[in-house]
């Protein structure tokens, strides 16, 4: 019996993945949510409106800091905050909704709330590679006992959750799905409710919508984005271009999207719940690499999408993983991959 849940989510699409499982279960009056935010105030502030824009109902709980990567004090002062919300955190909830597995933050709370059944989410492109090595061996836990160690002195569990049949998730991912594995337990996330929001819309044959890719060097000297952005634009010269923004890219990179002459559609709402409002769909969509096309190319079946390959992933900080994504993107029917 489902009497109460939680859902604990640190980004816009775990709040839309969350959201996807409380309407299929009709668990509107009975969820609560807890916002966890280390990247500063953009993403609090989209979680804010994602909520407000699914017309969520239940309690809200906040625990976030500026920027968790500053130095080695705010990472310990962020989880400080995490352990007090985690001793602090009502205990009467029987269902518990994870936004994202890898996260350390989330899986203390999660576990602090005895005696409830656990349910995971997607948290787009990275679920591929997790749901894939769990379906290979039961994993633990995906952090290192280096990073573990800090709250298990504190006596924190921050392990992966097993029920009696296994552990379960939520995905969009249909084709990673197997029947009756012996310790994980799929439910299909068809995203009906946004589905159910887009409705019939017209395309726009001069519209591209591009979508927007926070790029993370190893070292300044390899970013070359203004190079990449201008090939791309050459690319759709004869096309009115809008971008779309994600909250984690830098105003100097804003400033270039600018000078090309692009349309910057600013929104505090995610790509997914941004276009419900929009009036017509694009020709296309186009991108570097984004999780927003997992869900876009499922709730628009048929449209097209262009990915455009930088040559230097391997300087990014998740460039091997990246440089897969990549060729993932290859294997699609819907995307085509574009070298620059």
């Amino acid at each position: 019996m489902r009497d109460r849940a939680i859902a604990i989510v640190e980004s816009p699409l775990q709040l839309i993945n969350a959201n996807e499982y409380i309407k299929k279960y009709a668990l509107e009056s009975k969820t609560d949510f807890y916002f966890v935010s280390s990247r500063g105030t953009h993403n609090l502030d989209q979680l804010r409106s994602t909520y407000k824009a699914l017309k969520l109902k239940g309690k809200v709980f906040e625990v976030s800091v500026l920027n968790i990567d500053k130095s080695i004090v705010t990472r310990l002062s962020f989880y400080l905050k995490i352990i007090r919300a985690a001793r602090k955190m009502p205990k009467n909830y029987s269902l518990v909704l994870v936004g994202h597995m890898l996260s350390i933050y989330q899986n203390v709370l999660a576990n602090t709330i005895k005696n409830s059944e656990c349910i995971y989410l997607d948290d787009g492109n990275a679920s591929v590679a997790q749901i894939k090595q769990l379906k290979k061996e039961k994993i633990k836990s995906f952090s290192p006992f280096s990073k573990r160690i800090f709250p298990l002195l504190l006596g924190f569990n921050v392990n992966l959750r097993y029920g009696k049949k296994g552990l379960n998730y939520f995905t969009i991912y249909k084709d990673l799905i197997v029947e009756n594995h012996p310790y994980l337990c799929f439910d299909i996330n068809d995203l009906e409710y946004l589905k159910s929001e887009y409705g019939k819309k017209e395309i726009n044959k001069n519209f591209v919508y591009f979508i927007g890719t926070p790029f993370y060097w190893n070292n300044k000297s390899y970013e070359n984005f203004e190079q990449d952005i201008k090939k791309v634009s050459e690319f759709y010269q004869n096309k009115k271009v809008f971008y779309f923004p994600h909250r984690y890219e830098s105003k100097e990179q804003l400033e270039i999207i600018n000078n090309l002459g692009w349309k910057i559609v600013k929104n505090e709402l995610p790509i997914e719940l941004l276009l419900i409002e929009l009036e017509n769909l694009p020709l296309e969509f186009g991108f570097f690499y984004s999780s927003a096309v997992d869900n876009i190319s499922k709730l628009i079946p048929n449209m097209n999408f262009k990915s455009f390959e930088i040559d230097n992933t391997e300087f990014l900080e998740d460039g091997k993983n990246i440089y897969k994504l990549y060729r993932s993107y290859e294997k699609k029917n819907m995307i085509t991959v574009i070298k620059l």
